[in-house]
């Protein structure tokens, strides 16, 4: 897959279906060029457009073979009046990683963490950010850093034991 940015909207019509045959669970399979155009594998976060009306936040999710699937709310089904099968028009923006704070960055440079930490999940990433960004102490923020410096470690080692397995 490309490592370009990816573009920030794309649009493409999709037809909802149910993904679990008991419960009402609904989703859009992404189209596999659409998922080239993402330019990854991984979680994508997203803000959802059906139709040219109903809004909502989501992130695609990976579901084997390079492709994504879109999960829909039951708000957004009822929004916009969906049932199974109903082919809608599907408009997704990229929404941007939060910015790494420059202290963990220096924080992680100097471990040679930086690599293992952006391998991470977009969710863990943007999590640890919010943490050290909610910060009220100093003290707080420099062990939240510590924390997101560990978490890269761990990352590290999983993925030199991966390598180690193939």
């Amino acid at each position: 897959m490309p490592s370009a940015k990816p573009p920030r909207k794309l649009t493409f019509p999709c037809t909802m279906v149910k993904i679990h045959p008991r419960m009402q669970y609904f989703a859009f399979h992404v189209p596999g060029e659409i998922t080239e155009k993402l330019g990854t594998k991984r979680a994508v976060a997203v803000s959802v457009r059906l139709d040219d009306a109903v809004s909502y936040f989501v992130s695609l999710a990976p579901v084997g073979g390079g492709r994504h699937l879109l999960r829909c709310n039951a708000r957004a089904i009822a929004a916009a009046g969906l049932k199974e099968g109903d082919r809608v028009k599907v408009e997704i923006t990229v929404l941007d990683r939060s910015e790494i704070p420059k202290d963990l960055l220096r924080a992680l440079r100097a471990e040679g963490l930086e690599a293992a930490y952006r391998a991470t999940s977009v969710g863990q990433q943007n999590f640890f950010i919010k943490k050290i960004q909610a910060a009220a102490k100093p003290e707080t923020r420099a062990k939240r850093i510590a924390e997101a410096v560990e978490a890269a470690r761990n990352k590290l080692g999983r993925l030199a034991a991966k390598k180690a397995k193939a």
